[in-house]
Parts: C-alpha cells; sequence; structure tokens
C-alpha cells in the first residue's frame, strides 16, 4: 500500500491532506492489526448483498475488481 501511496501520491493528495507524507508500511501495518476481522466481514457480506440489488446491479457492470472480467478469463 506505501508503494501504491508513493506512485499515486498527487492524486491522493487531493482527498487526504497527507500532511506527513504517505503513511510508512509500518504505520499501515498499524492500522490493518486493529481493524476487527468480524467487521470487516460484515461489511463485506453487506457489499455483497447491494450488489445484488437493482442499484448495485448498476454499479456491479462498471466496477472491475481484479481484471478478470475485462480479460475474459472470469470462468
Amino acid at each position: 500500500m506505501e508503494v501504491f501511496c508513493n506512485l499515486h501520491e498527487e492524486f491522493l493528495r487531493k482527498y487526504f491532506k497527507l500532511e506527513n507524507g504517505v503513511p510508512s508500511h509500518d504505520t499501515f501495518q498499524r492500522v490493518m492489526r486493529i481493524i476487527d476481522p468480524k467487521a470487516l466481514q460484515q461489511l463485506q457480506l453487506e457489499w455483497n448483498e447491494y450488489l445484488t440489488t437493482n442499484a448495485g446491479k448498476g454499479l456491479k457492470k462498471i466496477l472491475i475488481i481484479d481484471g478478470k472480467t475485462m480479460r475474459g478469463s472470469r470462468t
């Protein structure tokens, strides 16, 4: 994540102040450690449910999560 942020710092600054620059690998690691896995799982379930609604189906058509569909290897 640190590498991604460094590569896209200019874009990210449109949304975040980044007063101390891009967070380090260690900072990302500390933050990820405090996220409750059960809460994250619940959010994932809610997201999946949303994608099955009418509004979600429209969104699903424009979201490419990992590129497999775009490359034709989704099956």
